[in-house]
């Protein structure tokens, strides 16, 4: 059975289409040069700006911090459940400095989704550098090293911590 224009118009009209092309292209790169992954998921947004994921794949591209924190925020009150959005909230967080909010959020994708080092080294890593807390720092540490034993971050600041 051939398909017919209409279902191809169908298609190309189905943000759903343009979320795994721009996941695609993503994943491969851009060899065709037809379209970026940025374009397909701007494409998926505007047919449908409430489709799971397409607000933290939006936010990926955005270069201003309070527009992808916006964008994760859109994201995590759309789909509650994406860890990845937390996280990257939570990296947002840290790189303009609001301590509390990144662990907040890290904290938050650690409750949503599987454990991840990231998200254990980067609470680890605020705890050890910016609030000087050995303890804290520690026990997030293990945590990290008991996940991945070979965890760079996680046994530098277990042993930086060990030491003072």
């Amino acid at each position: 059975m051939r398909s017919s224009k209409s279902d191809s118009k169908r298609v190309l009209k189905s943000a759903e289409y343009w979320l795994a092309y721009g996941n695609a292209v993503q994943a491969n790169g851009n060899p065709n040069g037809i379209f970026t992954a940025y374009e397909c998921f701007q494409k998926a947004y505007l047919l449908n700006p409430l489709l799971p994921v397409i607000n933290e794949k939006m936010a990926r591209f955005e270069v201003k911090l309070d527009k992808k924190l916006d964008m994760l925020f859109t994201e995590l009150s759309n789909n509650p459940s994406n860890a990845d959005a937390a996280f990257n909230a939570g990296n947002v967080y840290n790189k303009l400095k609001k301590y509390e909010e990144a662990v907040v959020m890290y904290k938050r994708s650690l409750e949503l989704g599987p454990p991840a080092t990231d998200a254990l080294s980067n609470i680890a890593i605020i705890y050890y550098k910016h609030k000087n807390d050995c303890t804290e720092a520690s026990r997030w540490a293990l945590r990290t090293i008991k996940l991945d034993p070979s965890h760079k971050k996680g046994n530098i600041i277990l042993k930086n911590c060990q030491s003072n």
